[in-house]
């Protein structure tokens, strides 16, 4: 699905079972409801919260999360050249990288 000159306030991506959503210049509520080993690319864009669970990848690029961000159940987040307003969290086998690095917490 493409859509072009489009307006929408705050909606979510959602990819199940392998799939890949890449979303450019978007206004979005959450990255949260995705699972099964699928792919969320985010670029320019501005997103509430970032929550990764269940094999999830997902990459932000040169976009503003304006709370926070959370890897957790083998998942893991690519942040590049974005803005993290709220916390970075990491639980079990989640995983964080910040411009290549590797979050550690500090």
């Amino acid at each position: 699905m493409r859509l072009i000159d489009t307006k929408v306030w705050s909606w979510y991506p959602q990819a199940f079972n392998g799939v890949t959503v890449d979303v450019s210049d978007a206004d979005l509520a959450d990255v949260q409801w995705n699972s099964n080993n699928s792919t969320v690319i985010v670029r320019d864009s501005k997103a509430y919260i970032a929550v990764a669970k269940e094999n999830v990848t997902y990459r932000f690029i040169d976009s503003l999360i304006e709370g926070d961000v959370s890897a957790r159940d083998n998942s893991t987040i690519y942040l590049e050249n974005t803005n993290v307003r709220g916390k970075i969290n990491v639980y079990g086998n989640g995983r964080v990288f910040i411009d290549g690095e590797p979050y550690t917490g500090s």
